[in-house]
Protein backbone atom coordinates (compact mmCIF):
# COMPACT_ATOMS: atom_id res chain seq x y z
CA UNK A 1 0.00 0.00 0.00
CA UNK A 2 2.71 2.43 0.47
CA UNK A 3 3.76 2.02 -2.95
CA UNK A 4 0.66 3.01 -3.78
CA UNK A 5 0.53 6.10 -1.48
CA UNK A 6 4.39 7.51 -2.80
CA UNK A 7 2.87 7.07 -6.84
CA UNK A 8 -0.63 8.33 -6.06
CA UNK A 9 1.09 11.30 -3.79
CA UNK A 10 3.86 11.81 -6.20
CA UNK A 11 1.13 11.81 -9.28
CA UNK A 12 -0.78 14.51 -7.54
CA UNK A 13 1.93 17.06 -6.38
CA UNK A 14 3.06 16.73 -10.55
CA UNK A 15 6.51 14.54 -9.53
CA UNK A 16 5.92 11.41 -11.27
CA UNK A 17 4.10 10.82 -14.45
CA UNK A 18 2.34 8.00 -16.04
CA UNK A 19 3.25 6.71 -19.69
CA UNK A 20 2.27 3.96 -21.54
CA UNK A 21 4.29 1.54 -24.37
CA UNK A 22 3.41 2.59 -27.93
CA UNK A 23 3.35 -0.69 -29.95
CA UNK A 24 1.54 1.58 -32.88
CA UNK A 25 4.40 2.63 -34.99
CA UNK A 26 6.08 5.23 -32.89
CA UNK A 27 8.48 7.72 -34.20
CA UNK A 28 10.40 7.80 -31.20
CA UNK A 29 13.62 5.93 -31.06
CA UNK A 30 13.59 2.88 -28.42
CA UNK A 31 16.94 3.84 -26.30
CA UNK A 32 16.20 1.48 -23.43
CA UNK A 33 19.11 -0.32 -22.66
CA UNK A 34 17.48 -3.95 -23.51
CA UNK A 35 17.13 -2.15 -27.10
CA UNK A 36 20.43 -0.65 -27.53
CA UNK A 37 22.07 -4.33 -26.39
CA UNK A 38 22.54 -3.88 -23.00
CA UNK A 39 20.43 -5.46 -20.07
CA UNK A 40 18.05 -3.05 -17.84
CA UNK A 41 18.99 -2.39 -14.48
CA UNK A 42 16.22 -2.10 -12.23
CA UNK A 43 16.09 0.92 -10.07
CA UNK A 44 16.13 -0.08 -6.36
CA UNK A 45 13.74 1.80 -4.11
CA UNK A 46 14.82 2.51 -0.77
CA UNK A 47 13.34 1.61 2.23
CA UNK A 48 12.12 3.51 5.14
CA UNK A 49 13.26 1.43 8.42
CA UNK A 50 10.84 1.73 11.01
CA UNK A 51 12.83 4.45 13.00
CA UNK A 52 12.47 6.58 9.94
CA UNK A 53 8.69 5.97 9.60
CA UNK A 54 8.32 6.73 13.61
CA UNK A 55 10.52 9.79 13.17
CA UNK A 56 8.76 10.73 10.28
CA UNK A 57 5.29 11.11 12.33
CA UNK A 58 7.33 12.36 15.12
CA UNK A 59 8.44 15.32 13.02
CA UNK A 60 5.30 15.93 11.88
CA UNK A 61 2.69 15.79 15.06
CA UNK A 62 5.13 18.26 17.15
CA UNK A 63 4.79 21.02 13.77
CA UNK A 64 2.29 23.35 14.52
CA UNK A 65 1.29 24.48 11.29
CA UNK A 66 0.53 20.90 11.24
CA UNK A 67 -1.76 21.15 14.15
CA UNK A 68 -3.17 24.43 13.26
CA UNK A 69 -4.01 22.98 9.91
CA UNK A 70 -5.85 19.88 11.12
CA UNK A 71 -7.70 20.85 14.29
CA UNK A 72 -10.86 19.85 14.53
CA UNK A 73 -10.62 17.55 11.27
CA UNK A 74 -9.92 13.97 13.13
CA UNK A 75 -6.54 13.39 11.25
CA UNK A 76 -5.81 9.93 11.28
CA UNK A 77 -1.82 9.08 9.79
CA UNK A 78 -2.34 6.34 7.27
CA UNK A 79 0.33 5.16 5.41
CA UNK A 80 4.11 6.32 5.10
CA UNK A 81 6.11 5.71 2.15
CA UNK A 82 9.85 7.15 0.79
CA UNK A 83 9.78 10.43 -0.91
CA UNK A 84 12.55 10.39 -3.61
CA UNK A 85 14.48 12.22 -6.28
CA UNK A 86 13.76 10.55 -9.64
CA UNK A 87 16.76 8.68 -9.49
CA UNK A 88 15.33 7.28 -6.10
CA UNK A 89 17.88 8.97 -3.49
CA UNK A 90 15.57 9.33 -0.77
CA UNK A 91 15.22 12.57 0.69
CA UNK A 92 12.70 11.59 3.16
CA UNK A 93 9.31 10.49 3.64
CA UNK A 94 5.93 10.41 2.16
CA UNK A 95 3.11 10.34 5.30
CA UNK A 96 -0.57 10.23 4.04
CA UNK A 97 -3.43 12.17 6.70
CA UNK A 98 -6.86 11.26 6.43
CA UNK A 99 -9.33 13.36 7.53
CA UNK A 100 -12.65 12.43 9.58
CA UNK A 101 -14.45 15.76 9.02
CA UNK A 102 -13.30 17.28 5.40
CA UNK A 103 -11.84 20.78 5.86
CA UNK A 104 -12.11 23.52 4.49
CA UNK A 105 -9.21 26.00 3.55
CA UNK A 106 -8.86 29.56 2.61
CA UNK A 107 -5.96 31.93 2.35
CA UNK A 108 -3.89 29.32 4.04
CA UNK A 109 -0.13 29.21 3.73
CA UNK A 110 1.08 25.88 3.51
CA UNK A 111 4.69 24.78 3.12
CA UNK A 112 6.09 24.06 -0.60
CA UNK A 113 9.22 22.95 -2.50
CA UNK A 114 10.34 26.05 -4.52
CA UNK A 115 12.83 24.78 -6.57
CA UNK A 116 11.54 21.63 -7.88
CA UNK A 117 13.40 21.51 -11.01
CA UNK A 118 16.65 21.36 -9.37
CA UNK A 119 15.14 19.00 -6.92
CA UNK A 120 13.39 16.54 -9.53
CA UNK A 121 14.98 17.01 -12.57
CA UNK A 122 14.10 19.74 -15.31
CA UNK A 123 10.35 18.32 -16.42
CA UNK A 124 9.00 17.05 -13.54
CA UNK A 125 6.10 18.55 -14.37
CA UNK A 126 5.38 17.45 -17.81
CA UNK A 127 3.40 14.63 -18.59
CA UNK A 128 6.93 12.54 -19.83
CA UNK A 129 8.33 13.07 -16.65
CA UNK A 130 11.46 14.06 -15.32
CA UNK A 131 14.36 13.94 -17.58
CA UNK A 132 16.42 11.94 -14.50
CA UNK A 133 19.46 14.92 -14.35
CA UNK A 134 19.35 15.93 -11.11
CA UNK A 135 22.00 17.90 -8.62
CA UNK A 136 22.69 15.63 -6.17
CA UNK A 137 23.88 18.16 -3.53
CA UNK A 138 20.94 20.54 -3.89
CA UNK A 139 18.18 20.61 -1.12
CA UNK A 140 14.71 21.42 -0.96
CA UNK A 141 13.93 25.30 -0.01
CA UNK A 142 10.85 25.79 1.39
CA UNK A 143 8.82 28.79 0.85
CA UNK A 144 5.04 28.68 1.31
CA UNK A 145 1.92 28.69 -0.95
CA UNK A 146 -1.12 30.10 -0.48
CA UNK A 147 -4.33 27.34 -0.57
CA UNK A 148 -7.89 28.02 -1.48
CA UNK A 149 -9.66 24.61 -0.96
CA UNK A 150 -12.75 23.05 0.56
CA UNK A 151 -14.31 19.31 1.16
CA UNK A 152 -10.30 18.40 1.59
CA UNK A 153 -10.18 14.61 3.32
CA UNK A 154 -6.70 13.98 2.83
CA UNK A 155 -3.13 15.38 2.43
CA UNK A 156 0.14 14.42 1.43
CA UNK A 157 3.10 15.38 3.96
CA UNK A 158 7.02 15.78 2.93
CA UNK A 159 8.47 15.37 5.69
CA UNK A 160 12.85 16.32 5.38
CA UNK A 161 14.25 13.96 7.27
CA UNK A 162 17.21 15.04 7.27
CA UNK A 163 16.35 18.77 8.23
CA UNK A 164 13.90 17.44 10.75
CA UNK A 165 10.94 19.48 8.91
CA UNK A 166 7.92 19.83 6.74
CA UNK A 167 8.72 20.38 3.10
CA UNK A 168 5.62 20.65 2.06
CA UNK A 169 2.12 19.34 2.33
CA UNK A 170 -0.47 18.79 -0.32
CA UNK A 171 -3.94 17.68 -0.98
CA UNK A 172 -6.29 15.49 -2.15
Amino acid sequence: MWISLVVAGCLAAGVIACGSTDSGGSDQPDDTPAALGGEAKPIEVPELTERQEAEAVAILKADPLYREITAGLQPEVGSVGEWTRPNQELLGAAVEVRFGTPGDFERVEWPTIENKDELYGEGWEDEAGSSGEVEPDIEPQIGTTDVNASEVTRIVVSVDLEQGRIAEIWWM
